[in-house]
């Protein structure tokens, strides 16, 4: 695994632990991949990241605990993504693994600085 995608995967737990519960607003979150994290469209894709306190996301692994996506036009999103080959989609828009990366994190980067002064 490369450093960036290491500085990525910590950078989108960073922002889960900003958030509230998806489903029931209580804080502290860890970021459960809603696609599993296998699929590197959507690995630091915050579309696909579903804020889970620890204790939700232990029992949504282990089989107690579910949830759904509540948005229509989210969940076409993540299945449009998660069947689209990462060559393809690079090639479709014209950059290479590197460059695409670099777009993740720079864009993970300001999202997570756009919503440091939002108060809960």
């Amino acid at each position: 695994m490369k450093d960036i995608e290491k500085e990525l995967d910590r950078l989108v737990q960073q922002w889960a632990s900003t958030q509230r519960s998806y489903l029931d607003g209580s804080k502290p979150c860890v970021g459960h991949h809603h696609i599993h994290r296998s699929c590197r469209l959507l690995r630091w894709d915050l579309h696909n990241i579903i804020p889970l306190t620890y204790t939700q996301h232990t029992l949504f692994h282990n089989g107690s605990l579910q949830y759904f996506i509540h948005n229509p036009f989210r969940e076409e999103y993540l299945n449009l993504m998660k069947n689209k080959d990462l060559k393809d989609y690079l090639l479709e828009n014209n950059l290479t693994e590197d460059e695409w990366l670099e777009k993740n994190l720079k864009n993970l980067k300001k999202y997570i600085d756009n919503t440091k002064n939002v108060c809960y």
